[in-house]
């Protein structure tokens, strides 16, 4: 008789404890977002267009090493940087384009 309950009773017990292991879970996975998106907006900012103005062609050509190049070009024309700045103040490039011609 004890033999046959055993297994209904350990199967019982195993699903109660995965439902709760469960429910733990998602609680502490909510808890954590919300305090990691709290402390997100706390410490970064959000983010802006910078503009890098054009240089001097002395100032290019050594920026470039000497080659006429993409890298030259972008120097001498100018371009702008879509940045965030995080909070330990290190700047992250999100976009990059040309300075736009009204």
């Amino acid at each position: 008789m004890y033999l046959r309950l055993i297994p209904l009773l350990v199967a019982a017990w195993s699903a109660t404890a995965v439902a709760e292991s469960g429910l733990a879970r998602a609680a502490g996975q909510r808890i954590g977002n919300m305090t990691a998106s709290a402390g997100d907006a706390i410490t970064d900012h959000p983010p802006e267009w910078i503009t890098i103005a054009p240089r001097s062609k002395k100032d290019c050509i050594a920026a470039s090493g000497g080659i006429l190049s993409s890298v030259y070009m972008r120097c001498r024309n100018g371009h702008q940087e879509h940045v965030r700045f995080t909070a330990k103040g290190r700047k992250q490039v999100l976009a990059e384009r040309p300075i736009p011609l009204h």
